[in-house]
Parts: structure tokens; C-alpha cells; sequence
């Protein structure tokens, strides 16, 4: 008797292992044409290797520009000469030329003050071989979890995660080669 239980339990078993094994690599085409529709837009797609400068503008202090030297090294260029930390510009550049959102806020933001983007708290200019681009962020958003951002020329307000602007929010300081 206990054997003849054993032998319906296991094959109870592999019947469901069997149809799990088939319905997880059988999934419907809609669900992930729903995920990749409902994914959030990325703000920049750029190639690091096209970008030539950056500009980092904070309220209150000056700018500091970086840009790419003849070698592929990047150099500080204002708001005096110096050398840079290969390292953290090239974390830099990799936060900024894979820019994703989290949300589309507003497809038409009218009023920026209301998101810190009147007056942005950071802008940094990604200057490419033959563009330029403009990336505001300002304030928190009321849960502290990410930033408003925006891109100039385009009308969305974005939110970005918080670790982003800490990833592009750099000083002087943190961008020069302390050897």
C-alpha cells in the first residue's frame, strides 16, 4: 500500500515539474511586448567614446569643465588646468551616456519651478563630436527616493534615481588626480 502511494506521489510530481518546465518557456508574446512598453524611456544613449566634454554647473560654484585629449586621457580645463582622475570621469561619463528614467512625470512640463528646474541644483553639458546636450536635474522628489531631471530641447520631466545625481554631482575635488 505504501509503495503503491509513493509511486502516485511521484508521479503527481513530475507532471507538475513537466508543466512548469512547459509554461515557463512558453510564455504569451504580449507579456513582454506590455514590459517593454511599460519600461521606462532612457534619457541619454550616447557612446562614451564620442564624448569629448563634459561641463559640471553647480549653483554657487564654478563650473568644471573636463575634456578629452588628443591621447583619450581627460584633462580639467577650467576653472583651472589640471589633471584628472582617469577612474572617476570614466564613471562619469558611464552615468551620464546611459541615462535611464524612472518615470515620465509630465510628457509637457509647463511649470519647473515646482520641480527645482527653474534654478537646477546640477547641469551637466555632454558635449559629443558634433552636439551638445543639457541635462538639468533639481529638486527631490516628495519621497526622497529620486530627482526631477530634464533634458533641454525636450519637454518631459523625468525622474531620476537618487544615486544619480550622487553619481554626477562631483567636485573639483573629486575629479582631479590626487597622485
Amino acid at each position: 500500500m505504501k509503495l503503491h502511494s509513493l509511486l502516485i506521489a511521484a508521479l503527481v510530481l513530475c507532471i507538475l515539474t513537466v508543466f512548469l518546465y512547459w509554461s515557463n518557456r512558453h510564455k504569451p508574446a504580449d507579456d513582454t511586448a506590455k514590459i517593454s512598453a511599460d519600461a521606462p524611456p532612457p534619457i541619454l544613449k550616447l557612446d562614451q567614446s564620442a564624448i569629448t566634454k563634459l561641463e559640471l554647473k553647480k549653483k554657487d560654484s564654478d563650473p568644471v569643465v573636463l575634456a578629452k585629449t588628443s591621447s583619450g586621457d581627460w584633462q580639467i580645463t577650467g576653472p583651472k588646468p589640471m589633471r584628472a582622475d582617469q577612474s572617476a570621469v570614466t564613471g562619469l561619463v558611464s552615468t551620464v551616456s546611459s541615462l535611464n528614467s524612472e518615470r515620465v512625470v509630465e510628457d509637457k512640463a509647463t511649470d519647473l519651478q515646482a520641480f527645482g528646474l527653474d534654478q537646477p541644483l546640477l547641469e551637466v553639458d555632454v558635449t559629443e563630436k558634433n552636439k551638445s546636450q543639457k541635462l538639468l536635474l533639481g529638486a527631490d522628489t516628495p519621497a526622497s527616493s529620486g530627482v526631477y531631471a530634464m533634458l533641454t530641447g525636450d519637454p518631459r520631466l523625468f525622474t531620476v534615481a537618487s544615486y544619480t545625481k550622487t553619481s554626477l554631482d562631483k567636485s573639483l575635488n573629486d575629479l582631479r588626480d590626487k597622485r
